[in-house]
């Protein structure tokens, strides 16, 4: 996975020992350069490309193999390209790898000193360079945009390719850890689980980081139930500030509405990174949420403040962090305060259209002050979101028949494991034409749990099919069930005819909310309109959809008697 992962990355990964000789050159660098890896790997990186690895990059590999200092070139102070393109570079040392030589005589540990260099393009650059040099329309923007589109599928497909795995990972440890353990084991659990949420944490911090730099990400305000929402996003950490004896305090003013027009999820976001940082970097004392209010002219501001007291943040640190990851070694203290998260919480705040300041002091504390423009709602029967009210999300305790389209052998397991505990009676398919089958041939289901991305009929045009049946069959409520996490896709699965949705991995208590949900949505909205087929959507990222039955038949869905 790892290897595939190098391979497939849109950005140019080098790995260069400690005599300058090149360990690793992956797929992008030999697309950029013309050099496949066999002719690049242990040539010395100078001689083999002196246009980039001039003496000026040489000195600060040097400087990350002897001394661990990791640097970040932009391509305005460096002034790189490659291919004519201009690009960033990052480099960065390598944890020391303990092997034992073994073509010697007698076998002796080696400390291998290594450093990454990353390459990757400024897009921003680029654009600004295409924009100078090219007419609107032109074949040069054309290639800018291509290469945009082509960046945002990555991620989207290295999204999907990792949550998949860990999703399977994540369900199987929750279940293992509701079985009879041994102290230890249960230990070993729950390292397991703080491994595999922080990975996921990651990859979705790289998504949304990626698609935000990209415009793609949009405000979507709605009213929100603000005391619901700072209980929740302080109960996230519950577990951890109780494990380390650490004063967890959430301070709201009076003068706070109770309901407010935001973008919870993003708020909720931005809150979620700072807490978990001043959590993680304190060890003793304790954690505030200060909350307050104020009218700022005509435009209403929520003040919020995260201080702990923890660490502490150097001076000279303050300045870049919110830039992306530059850790540094300072007097042979590690501090890596910084990471995505940081970065992309700058990016909600500006999209959220507020402000943050830093207040730090080593060994006493840090405090994020933030300004965040909001409405008061005075109508508090419509917060309907994530925070307030909603219809059907109680714990249900009826009993369902649950189709589940699923082709992961891990997450069919998973899946049912975790619906047979609440009592479900669950029937497993492997793609969509099997779940459109069984729709039509087996007792009416109550809800079908529907996977997207499957093998010879995805989930959107297995659940189009469905709708354009008549009876109960094409009534049949259906939950997307996916790794997707973009923005928009939500909207293509509700009008494909979806009655909801839940992003993987999931929690029990999650799904059974959205298992009711869809249900009693699709109660609610039961009509005559039902009997018309919905118009067919377009895969989410992923471009026109072939409408071919079978690959060769040059026949039409719709012409095939099958689909009659």
């Amino acid at each position: 996975m790892l290897q595939e992962i190098i391979n497939v990355a849109n950005v140019g990964f080098v790995v260069i020992g400690p005599k300058l000789e090149i360990r690793l050159w992956n797929k992008w660098m030999v697309q950029a350069t013309g050099i496949d890896s066999e002719t690049a790997c242990y040539q010395q990186a100078d001689k083999l490309l002196p246009s980039i690895f001039n003496p000026f990059l040489i000195e600060k590999v040097r400087n990350a193999i002897t001394m661990g200092i990791a640097t970040n070139i932009p391509q305005a102070d460096g002034d790189f390209t490659l291919s004519s393109q201009p690009v960033d570079i990052t480099i960065q040392p390598l944890e020391a790898r303990h092997y034992v030589h073994s073509l010697r005589p007698v076998r002796e540990e080696v400390v291998d000193q290594l450093c990454l260099v990353q390459i990757r393009t400024n897009m921003a650059a680029l654009k600004a360079g295409y924009a100078a040099h090219s007419e609107p329309g032109s074949e040069a923007e054309e290639r800018g945009k291509k290469a945009e589109a082509e960046r945002l599928n990555f991620l989207a497909m290295i999204g999907h390719q990792i949550r998949t795995p860990v999703n399977g990972v994540l369900g199987v440890a929750e279940l293992l850890r509701d079985t009879e353990l041994t102290p230890e084991q249960r230990k070993y659990i729950s390292l397991l689980l703080r491994a595999g949420q922080s990975l996921q944490t990651f990859v979705n911090e790289l998504t949304d980081l990626s698609y935000l730099e990209a415009g793609r990400v949009k405000l979507e305000e709605e009213v929100t139930n603000l005391p619901r929402l700072l209980e929740g996003v302080m109960g996230m950490f519950e577990t951890l500030g109780s494990q380390k004896g650490l004063q967890a305090v959430l301070d709201v003013a009076a003068n706070v509405p109770r309901h407010v027009i935001v973008d919870h999820q993003k708020l909720q976001q931005v809150l979620a990174v700072l807490l978990n940082n001043a959590f993680k970097f304190t060890h003793k004392g304790g954690v505030r949420l200060k909350v307050d209010f104020r009218q700022n002219g005509e435009q209403p501001e929520l003040l919020l403040e995260v201080s702990d007291t923890g660490v502490g943040i150097p001076d000279h640190r303050i300045g870049t962090l919110f830039e992306p990851s530059k850790p540094s070694v300072d007097s042979g203290r590690f501090y890596n305060r910084t990471g995505l998260g940081l970065f992309l919480c700058r990016g909600l705040l500006d999209l959220l259209g507020g402000t943050v300041k830093v207040e730090s002091a080593l060994e006493k504390g840090t405090t994020f002050s933030l300004v965040v423009p909001v409405r008061e709602a005075h109508d508090a029967v419509a917060a309907n979101n994530g925070q307030g009210s909603r219809v059907g999300t109680g714990r249900r305790r009826t009993k369902w028949r649950v189709l589940l389209a699923e082709d992961n052998p891990v997450n069919q397991e998973l899946f049912r494991a975790l619906l047979e505990k609440e009592g479900h009676q669950v029937t497993i398919v492997s793609n969509g034409q099997e779940a459109v089958t069984a729709v039509q041939v087996q007792k009416p289901f109550d809800i079908l749990l529907m996977d997207i991305s499957m093998p010879v009929m995805d989930g959107l045009e297995a659940t189009s099919l469905i709708r354009s049946l008549l009876g109960p069959a094409g009534k049949t409520p259906i939950l997307a069930l996916t790794a997707h996490a973009l923005k928009g896709d939500r909207e293509v699965f509700l009008n494909a005819g979806m009655d909801g949705y839940q992003s993987k991995p999931v929690e029990p208590e999650k799904l059974e909310e959205a298992m009711a949900r869809a249900i009693a949505s699709r109660e609610a909205n039961r009509s005559w309109a039902d009997l018309r087929a919905p118009k067919q959507s377009a895969h989410p990222a992923n471009g026109p959809m072939s409408w071919l039955r079978f690959p060769g038949s040059n026949r039409p869905r719709g012409t095939d008697r099958a689909d009659q």
